[in-house]
């Protein structure tokens, strides 16, 4: 365990984001007046902080439907363990460095349900793919038609379409593939985990496309009204679709490697949003959306990772 531990803090990339972290996070803080920060946290409005939770979670088990769709081949997988595991997930990319948390949740779910692995991983790449997707497709509907009134003259539209372009791209080999899944017969291990982890990927198909969509737009929906919620509970004055940029630029901003949770890359990305926006920044108001998400998706997953290494391994 300890040279497991030693592996994953001393590689590279975590101290490739380590840095970049304490680099932002001089940025941000450096300035930072606490006396300011206490009476903003004293001063909340708490009913909306209270919703924007509720609509965290709400987003979690969004997550978790979606995530049984991906997962429509293999056993009929309870959504309360879906969603579970999801949480867990957060709970282990807040913790541990690379993401690790994507590793964690798959581990369990093949460990619970005794599915291979390989797949259970290539069901998380789609949600990515499909993160992806409906974040392009938000931008596309709300961002491009207002970019005078945002301040965002300079976005690279061309840019944007690629993405789109690769991400339907992406999609389409998937429902293509999606009847006829990638057969083996040899012994390499390693060509085999590769397609175990493409079958995993071809869940998508017609049959299924519609539902996965709309999850993964009212997904991106909910984390639009958290980013609304909580600048409403501290009057910021700022209006929906200012919320969607911020939104959209410290989702960006989270993607820079760094430290588990994207400390101080997130807190960035608020305030270059917010300047993108023509407005002062805000620490205060970073600090908080970045708090609305990281502690209760930390405490609750890791609730249900104890739950899950303790007890529910052996419980078929």
């Amino acid at each position: 365990m300890i040279k497991k531990l030693k592996s994953h803090f001393l590689n590279w990339k975590f101290l490739i984001g380590l840095f970049i972290s304490f680099y932002f996070c001089y940025i941000v803080f450096k300035d930072f007046d606490f006396i300011n920060f206490y009476n903003t946290i004293f001063n909340l409005n708490y009913i909306y902080i209270i919703l924007a939770f509720i609509i965290l979670i709400f987003s979690v088990f969004l997550r978790s439907l979606r995530w049984q769709l991906l997962l429509k081949d293999e056993k009929n997988i309870p959504v309360k363990s879906l969603f579970e595991l999801e949480l867990i997930g957060y709970f282990g990319n807040n913790i541990l460095p690379l993401r690790f948390g994507e590793v964690l949740r798959s581990y369990f779910l093949s460990a619970k349900y005794n599915i291979d692995i390989a797949k259970v991983f290539g069901s998380i790449l789609l949600e990515r793919v499909l993160d992806v997707l409906g974040l392009v497709i938000i931008i596309l509907l709300f961002i491009l038609p207002n970019l005078k009134e945002l301040f965002f003259l300079n976005f690279d539209l061309s840019l944007m379409l690629m993405i789109l372009l690769v991400v339907v791209v992406s999609i389409s080999i998937s429902i293509y593939f999606s009847k006829d899944k990638i057969k083996y017969s040899g012994e390499n291990r390693f060509i085999q985990f590769l397609i175990d982890i493409f079958n995993g990927y071809s869940s998508l198909n017609v049959n299924n496309i519609y539902k996965i969509l709309i999850y993964t737009i009212s997904i991106w929906f909910c984390y639009w009204m958290i980013v609304y919620f909580v600048q409403y509970s501290i009057k910021l004055d700022i209006s929906v679709l200012d919320s969607l940029v911020i939104l959209v630029v410290s989702t960006i901003a989270f993607a820079i490697p760094s430290l588990p949770g994207g400390i101080g890359v997130f807190e960035y990305g608020v305030n270059f949003s917010l300047r993108l926006l023509d407005m002062n920044e805000n620490v205060d108001f970073g600090i908080l959306l970045h708090s609305i998400t990281f502690i209760p998706y930390t405490l609750i997953g890791g609730y249900f990772y104890i739950k899950y290494y303790f007890i529910n391994l052996d419980d078929k």
